[in-house]
Protein backbone atom coordinates (compact mmCIF):
# COMPACT_ATOMS: atom_id res chain seq x y z
CA UNK A 1 0.00 0.00 0.00
CA UNK A 2 1.39 3.46 -1.13
CA UNK A 3 1.71 6.24 1.49
CA UNK A 4 -1.17 8.39 1.03
CA UNK A 5 0.71 11.57 -0.06
CA UNK A 6 2.91 9.33 -2.10
CA UNK A 7 3.10 11.15 -5.67
CA UNK A 8 1.60 14.43 -4.10
CA UNK A 9 3.55 17.67 -3.73
CA UNK A 10 1.97 19.98 -0.99
CA UNK A 11 5.01 22.43 -1.65
CA UNK A 12 7.92 22.81 -3.39
CA UNK A 13 11.28 21.43 -1.50
CA UNK A 14 9.02 19.19 0.48
CA UNK A 15 10.67 15.96 1.95
CA UNK A 16 9.91 13.29 3.43
CA UNK A 17 12.08 11.61 6.81
CA UNK A 18 12.26 8.18 7.80
CA UNK A 19 12.27 7.74 11.33
CA UNK A 20 16.16 7.13 12.55
CA UNK A 21 17.45 3.19 13.02
CA UNK A 22 20.50 3.93 15.05
CA UNK A 23 22.17 6.93 16.78
CA UNK A 24 24.13 8.05 13.19
CA UNK A 25 20.76 8.09 11.46
CA UNK A 26 19.27 9.73 14.37
CA UNK A 27 22.20 12.32 14.28
CA UNK A 28 21.00 13.12 10.14
CA UNK A 29 17.28 13.62 11.22
CA UNK A 30 18.05 16.16 13.92
CA UNK A 31 20.61 18.10 11.55
CA UNK A 32 17.89 18.36 9.09
CA UNK A 33 15.39 19.53 11.49
CA UNK A 34 18.01 21.93 13.09
CA UNK A 35 18.64 23.72 9.64
CA UNK A 36 15.24 23.85 8.41
CA UNK A 37 13.04 24.98 11.39
CA UNK A 38 14.51 28.84 10.75
CA UNK A 39 12.91 28.42 7.42
CA UNK A 40 9.60 26.96 8.36
CA UNK A 41 9.42 29.18 10.83
CA UNK A 42 9.49 31.95 8.37
CA UNK A 43 13.10 33.36 9.61
CA UNK A 44 15.16 32.49 6.63
CA UNK A 45 14.03 33.42 3.02
CA UNK A 46 15.84 31.47 0.24
CA UNK A 47 15.76 32.95 -3.06
CA UNK A 48 15.01 30.85 -5.93
CA UNK A 49 16.14 33.14 -8.65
Amino acid sequence: MAHPLAGIRLTPGMVMIFGPRDATELDIVTAIVRASHPYAAGGVCHSTS
